[in-house]
């Protein structure tokens, strides 16, 4: 696969600016929660507004 060759597909917890990211694994989680915990985070990092 090329593909594998020229882009990273995947992260090794490698991200430029860490503490500007936020991981969820959402396996077992439902949109709708997912959203309002990125709803919830931005808003403590004060990014979104209410």
């Amino acid at each position: 696969m090329e593909s594998h060759k020229r882009y990273k597909l995947n992260s090794n917890n490698d991200f430029f600016y860490p503490d500007q990211h936020l991981k969820i694994n959402n396996t077992n989680i439902a949109p709708e929660r997912v959203a309002q915990m990125i709803r919830d985070e931005l808003i403590s990092r004060e990014l979104y507004a209410t």
